[in-house]
């Protein structure tokens, strides 16, 4: 027994969710650098149609570490930073200037150099709530193939300084975060100098011990049919005695199925989803078909059961 348990938090262990991991050391610019901070907040792929919450800290700026006198910030004039509007999930993170595909005009953050010496000066934090999508080209990767499902979040920002349209080159300092559920990788970065742009593509997909619980379930679900439809065939079709409360073990397993398939990490709220057709679904067909041989096979026994008790109280009964 301690061997199994040791076993499995082993395996639970091994196969945990990890943390977005940090991209190698950014390359080197010419110019004015920020260096970003990204940090995975959140990710539900069912929420407005995909939705990855990430949240973006200015780590550094390579024109206050040129600087001399740290206490006079005004040779570095502040930078705004932008995103593609049509990225933001849902209507009410979407910017008034979209619906079109003009250059976003419209700053999501104004990084201010000159406020860093002041102690009450807000964070240079942000968040965005960005959509996640699919490859169009491979249905497998889509919801439809829950828990195989595979995603991609694109992090597309750029920088100018304010007022003008000077590019400043921005790089990923470091990266982090979990998606409770998700194992996450950076698979690419992008970033153009000369347009003062940063592209980051995040791989999203199923933890192990997502798919393989997913899995489990289903076949335990098929097991558990053919186990309660052989019992069933015995005592209908073969007379077996079978005892009346294993006959109403179908009854009971139909509502525990419906349970565990809401009860599975993640999966979409409705019914449609590969497991749906391959396992869930014929099992409850085939568990309902069961539920009704059980009561009619037990309705049946109570009959025969109550004529021949008919037939012995009227032998017994003096004439």
């Amino acid at each position: 027994m301690m061997a199994v348990i040791a076993l499995g938090i082993s395996v639970g262990w091994a196969f945990r969710t990890r943390t977005l991991a940090s991209p190698a050391d950014p390359p080197q610019f010419d110019q004015r650098v920020l260096f970003l901070g990204t940090q995975l907040e959140t990710l539900d792929p069912l929420l407005n149609g995909g939705t990855i919450v990430v949240q973006w800290s200015v780590d550094r700026d390579s024109c206050i570490d040129d600087v001399p006198d740290q206490n006079d910030l005004s040779g570095c004039p502040p930078v705004n930073l932008y995103m593609d509007p049509t990225m933001f999930a849902g209507p009410g993170n979407t910017p008034s200037s979209g619906g079109n595909n003009s250059v976003p005009d419209q700053a999501i953050f104004q990084f201010i150099p000159e406020e860093m010496n002041d102690a009450h000066a807000n964070l240079q934090i942000f968040e965005t709530d960005l959509t996640i999508g699919t490859r169009s080209d491979r249905l497998a990767d889509t919801l439809l193939n829950y828990p195989f499902d595979r995603y991609t979040a694109e992090l597309w920002i750029f920088a100018l300084v304010n007022g003008t349209q000077d590019p400043v080159s921005l790089a990923i300092d470091w990266a982090g975060g979990v998606a409770f559920g998700f194992d996450t990788e950076i698979v690419g970065i992008n970033s153009d100098a000369d347009a003062g742009s940063l592209d980051v593509l995040i791989d999203i997909k199923r933890t192990v011990l997502v798919r393989a619980y997913v899995v489990t379930i289903v076949i335990a679900m098929w097991l558990i049919t053919l186990l309660l439809l052989v019992i069933s065939i015995k005592a209908v079709f073969f007379r077996c005695e079978v005892d009346t409360t294993i006959l109403a073990a179908p009854v009971a397993t139909l509502f525990a199925f419906t349970t565990l398939r809401t009860a599975m990490p993640g999966s979409p709220s409705g019914f449609g989803a590969i497991i749906d057709f391959v396992g869930t679904l014929p099992a409850l067909a085939t568990l309902i078909a069961i539920t009704v041989l059980c009561l009619l096979h037990v309705l049946l026994r109570s009959k025969r059961l109550e004529s021949a008790h008919c037939a012995q109280t009227t032998a017994a009964t003096p004439a």
